[in-house]
């Protein structure tokens, strides 16, 4: 009897497959999210710097050359200054969502032959569809932003406040279920994109196809990868990162840029609910806040670093949902 190629798979099997391809192939992942992460990064550092110094230095400037003291002038100079930062922004963010596709290709390569290929070669599929992928993003979100507005839209205006409340509340909880449950049968969008030239329509239809049958094994799935890219892993690199030397170098420019920033900290705490973030015995407002942002930093760097890790173990659960359902259809 020959030996099944198409090897069913559990849950777990796929993530550690998944992990296996990621920690082995580590490198080309890294030199794959380099530019995506980094890159936006840079671009907003290029635009808070020049405009932070423009500012910091525009009493001093008005001073020299009072021509300067024109709304329409400050305004073209910052313009021009945050111009470059804002095209490499841009640019970096464009190409993480191209990653976003292009991941899946690779990893399946990966899965297939233990070879990436040409990384640009991938890129360009996705490229090729640009018209396609950017209907299919504005889709993505506007089932979100229609989703969360719509207690707000809906909302009776003439009733008591205590009853509006209580509908507001209790239809946005609704919502955010319904939207949950909506995003786990959507969750294997970009494979579908990815692997089937079809509709952005026809891919979340697709999508939907996949995961119906499959929703359990799809949340557990998504549960665990959220829970080590979003939470543990982030939460660890943070805390090892925190006990390091190179921490008090990069808190310095944070705290400085932080303290110019916000006039009253307290009240921003106090606006921004974010006490419990907070270890106020530890050190000043300004220590914690600017702790805070480089904290959220560092997590965005590493979940980045991890999208494919996720990329990987999604594919391999498309991979196995295709077998799956050509096995019962066989039958």
């Amino acid at each position: 009897m020959a030996k099944d190629e198409k090897k069913l798979m559990n849950i777990f099997e796929i993530i550690f497959k998944g992990s296996w391809i990621y920690v082995k192939n580590f490198m080309t992942f890294f030199n794959t999210m380099l530019f995506p992460l980094f890159g936006q990064l840079l671009g907003i550092l290029m635009i808070l710097v020049p405009s932070f110094i423009f500012s910091q230095n525009m009493p001093r400037l008005l001073y020299q050359y009072p021509y300067l003291n024109n709304i329409f002038l400050v305004f073209s100079c910052l313009l021009l200054l945050t111009l470059p930062g804002f095209f490499i922004f841009t640019k970096a963010f464009w190409e993480y969502l191209v990653r976003m596709i292009s991941l899946n290709t690779i990893a399946s390569d990966l899965i297939k032959s233990g070879k990436a290929g040409d990384i640009q070669v991938h890129n360009q599929k996705v490229s090729a569809r640009t018209r396609q992928y950017i209907i299919l993003l504005a889709i993505l979100a506007l089932i979100w932003v229609v989703g969360l507005l719509l207690p707000y839209i809906v909302v009776p205006l003439n009733i008591d406040y205590l009853y509006k409340q209580i509908f507001f509340w209790g239809g946005e909880a609704l919502m955010i279920i319904f939207l949950t449950i909506l995003s786990v049968y959507l969750s294997l969008t970009y494979q579908v994109f990815a692997f089937e030239t079809i509709s952005p329509q026809a891919t979340l239809k697709r999508s939907i196809e996949l995961v119906e049958g499959n929703f359990f094994r799809t949340v557990i799935l998504a549960v665990i990868i959220f829970a080590l890219t979003s939470a543990i892993i982030p939460s660890f690199i943070q805390s090892a990162f925190a006990n390091t030397s190179l921490f008090e170098t990069v808190m310095r420019p944070c705290e400085l840029y932080t303290s110019t920033l916000i006039s009253d900290p307290y009240m921003f705490v106090s606006f921004f609910h974010i006490e419990k973030y907070m270890d106020m015995q530890g050190g000043s407002v300004i220590f914690e806040l600017s702790k805070i942002l480089l904290f959220a930093i560092i997590g965005f760097i590493t979940t980045g670093l991890l999208l494919p890790f996720g990329s990987a173990c999604y594919t391999l659960l498309y991979q196995d949902i295709q077998n799956r359902k050509g096995k019962s259809s066989a039958k």
